[in-house]
């Protein structure tokens, strides 16, 4: 965090970052994990050489010297670190601060460092720093961000979820239940913390976020009843499935999709509402109180606008699914 701080303070007093320059360290710092993804993006070009780091800022040879030599690196004092162009030019410093005692690797990297800086010359302009993911060379936070999730993984159904007509709420539900975030059973038993024997709404297997949505009996109960109103009856989810490979799997005509998502989120949202009203409010798990959640949500859905496909609501029938003889 103190290379960080340095670098960000080194790149406002040159107004590399611009308005970010007013901003607290924690808040600018948050633009970064990595120290080296920021080191890497400034590169610096010498003028008198008070403000470029001689060891650590991208000055000379593409890169910096302590990547370039990690030997004499190491052997560097924590003030010999930190010392700028300017003063490690001055006298020769950075010759005194390695010191006489070299093995064969450090001889070779002096001797290599040596030979680049020996005909460097300062004069009496400014240093400039440059941020080398921005043509312009000034500092953008799009670019920042765009490098730091270059290397990320998208999640398969991610860009569907975020898509969703539906309640945030719902939305960031079934973000944390395809990436197995929620706090079921096993989730709670590798946490060392209060958890039920088994999966609350059938008492039968351990509880997962998969066996909860999918695989439990009550859960498959309800799918069955609304995968075939929807004439979908192949998608009933097996008893080991996997909620993500699952919702993944779901592939419906492009003038549908939307609906259907929407559908399955509310089917997912209404059985995590029963199985949380059974954990903290001692409800009787029953399957039917599910439908009856999907029923009392679907129409206020519909007449929202958010399920605007018929085919896939769950309007004036899913109250004729669950109004069975109990």
């Amino acid at each position: 965090m103190d290379v960080l701080n340095s670098l960000f303070r080194k790149a406002e007093a040159v107004g590399l970052l611009g308005r970010l320059a007013s901003h607290g360290l924690a808040q600018r710092a948050s633009f970064f994990a990595d120290d080296a993804l920021c080191r890497a993006a400034i590169s610096a070009c010498v003028g008198n050489g008070r403000q470029v780091c001689f060891w650590t800022d991208q000055w000379l040879l593409g890169d910096s010297f302590d990547n370039l030599t990690p030997c004499l690196w190491k052997k560097l004092s924590p003030r010999a670190k930190r010392v700028s162009v300017a003063e490690a030019l001055a006298d020769d410093f950075w010759i005194r601060s390695i010191g006489t005692d070299l093995s064969l690797p450090e001889i070779e990297e002096f001797l290599s460092l040596w030979s680049s800086i020996h005909m460097v010359v300062l004069d009496v302009s400014d240093d400039l720093f440059r941020w080398g993911w921005c043509n312009s060379g000034s500092f953008a936070a799009s670019s920042a961000y765009a490098a730091f999730f270059r290397s990320r993984e998208l999640l398969p159904c991610a860009e569907e979820i975020w898509e969703l007509r539906a309640p945030n709420k719902c939305k960031f539900f079934m973000w944390l239940a395809v990436r197995d975030r929620c706090w079921t059973t096993d989730r709670l038993s590798r946490r060392g913390l209060p958890h039920p024997a088994s999966c609350p709404l059938c008492d039968q297997e351990p509880e997962s976020i998969s066996h909860l949505l999918l695989g439990c009996v009550a859960a498959r109960q309800v799918w069955a009843l609304i995968l075939h109103r929807w004439g979908l009856p192949l998608w009933l989810p097996g008893i080991e499935e996997n909620l993500q490979s699952w919702c993944s799997a779901r592939i419906s005509p492009e003038r549908s999709r939307k609906d259907v998502n929407i559908g399955i989120t509310l089917v997912c949202w209404c059985t995590w509402r029963h199985r949380n009203a059974v954990v903290f409010e001692g409800a009787r798990p029953d399957f039917r109180t599910v439908l009856r959640l999907l029923d009392l949500e679907g129409v206020a859905w519909t007449r929202a606008g958010l399920l605007k496909d018929v085919r896939f609501s769950f309007a004036s029938s899913v109250g004729a699914l669950w109004s069975v003889r109990e």
